[in-house]
């Protein structure tokens, strides 16, 4: 059972390493032995975590008797809790651009007589690892987990793949700097890589993308079944991973089978709304989604009512005199100086070969009336 645990995350790490090319040079720090543990189990995951690491193909490790030869000549103990000043001197020490650290403590011991053998207990424990740039301090990704009844090298291998997948997260805007989004079939906006291969939904992640109006649009998403398959029949244009599976808008998140993930969008544009001091505005005009096939069934957005002003707006209405709109729940009021996001949706069936335009009215309590569109062609 365990081997074929190992096997098949061995198989995951090397899918990940497909279509990397740059590796960043780290350095594995002795784990932190908590409650329960002995530095010498802890130093056993360490090499555990090396060795899924390196096998991702996103890093090059500095092996082992070297990290420890310039901790000793620093005068750091193997195990101890380094401030950032000390991470950073050892660091430019070992010549890396990075440095794991971790701590694993054990929560509920249950004595067996594999755990007097091996030394690896059965119960519950908890495993948390960073990984820290050199050159700024900062966190580039993290994982961890608690589990109960597996045995800690199990859990670890599990952890390097959160790790990794975390590290492809916080990099994608990076990545992304020197590239753009692909449009296939005149409608759908591809996200320009993967956010990295997960074992649950990345619902964070992806609104953090939003926020930021990555590449000027607010609405990046799973894709739909049936924008996977079209994915998977461009996958050499979108320079997509082969042999793993690909998450779409119905996919269930498991940590025995981690999906890789895509964004898209089906917006051709999202014209942004200035700012206009002291009044209540949109965050955007309207939206244009392009040509959208009438198979779709419908399309979505949201925008933002922003109140710029020191007092309590109510929202009269939100008004679409057509019936293929749809208006999504929202609060009736909003505090001074804060907004409240509106979703919307508009159907296409039954239009084929018809530019639509629909046009809501926004009517608020201090005499504003503000509009917001949208506008598709149904192909």
């Amino acid at each position: 059972m365990f081997r074929s645990s190992r096997l098949y995350t061995i198989v995951i790490l090397f899918a990940i390493a497909l279509n990397c090319s740059a590796k960043m040079k780290i350095a594995i720090l002795p784990l932190s032995a908590g409650v329960g543990r002995t530095q010498s189990q802890v130093d056993g995951l360490q090499d555990i975590l090396l060795s899924d690491l390196v096998s991702s193909g996103l890093f090059s490790v500095v092996e082992r008797f070297r990290v420890n030869d310039i901790q000793r000549e620093l005068g750091l103990r193997n195990g101890a809790k380094l401030s950032q000043a000390q991470i950073r001197r050892l660091g430019q020490r070992l010549g890396v651009e990075g440095i794991v650290v971790g701590t694993v403590n054990f929560q509920i011991r249950e004595k067996t007589t594999t755990d007097m053998v091996t030394g690896m207990a059965r119960g519950e424990y908890n495993i948390d690892v960073r990984l820290i740039s050199i050159s700024t301090g900062e966190i580039l990704a993290a994982a961890g987990d608690t589990q109960r009844r597996e045995t800690e090298r199990a859990l670890m291998s599990r952890i390097a793949l959160q790790l990794i997948s975390s590290y492809q997260s916080s990099s994608a805007s990076i990545l992304n700097s020197n590239q753009n989004p692909i449009t296939l079939n005149g409608y759908l906006m591809v996200y320009p890589t993967d956010l990295g291969i997960f074992t649950s939904a990345p619902i964070s992640t992806i609104n953090m993308i939003n926020r930021k109006a990555d590449f000027g649009h607010n609405s990046w998403r799973l894709p739909t079944s049936e924008e996977v398959d079209l994915l998977i029949a461009n996958r050499g244009t979108l320079g997509m991973r082969p042999n793993i599976t690909y998450a779409n808008s119905y996919s269930i998140f498991r940590q025995s089978s981690p999906l890789a993930v895509r964004l898209v969008c089906t917006h051709n544009f999202v014209e942004k709304n200035p700012v206009d001091a002291g009044n209540v505005y949109l965050s955007s005009f309207g939206i244009n989604f392009g040509n959208i096939p009438v198979l779709k069934g419908s399309v979505s957005t949201s925008f933002q009512i922003h109140n710029n002003t020191n007092t309590t707006i109510t929202i009269i209405s939100i008004q679409c005199s057509s019936s293929n709109v749809n208006i999504g729940n929202y609060s009736k009021t909003i505090p001074p100086y804060g907004s409240e996001q509106i979703f919307l949706s508009l159907s296409v069936k039954g239009r084929q070969d018809m530019s639509l335009t629909r046009k809501i009215i926004i009517t608020l309590s201090n005499g504003q009336e503000l509009t917001y569109t949208m506008q598709c062609k149904v192909v």
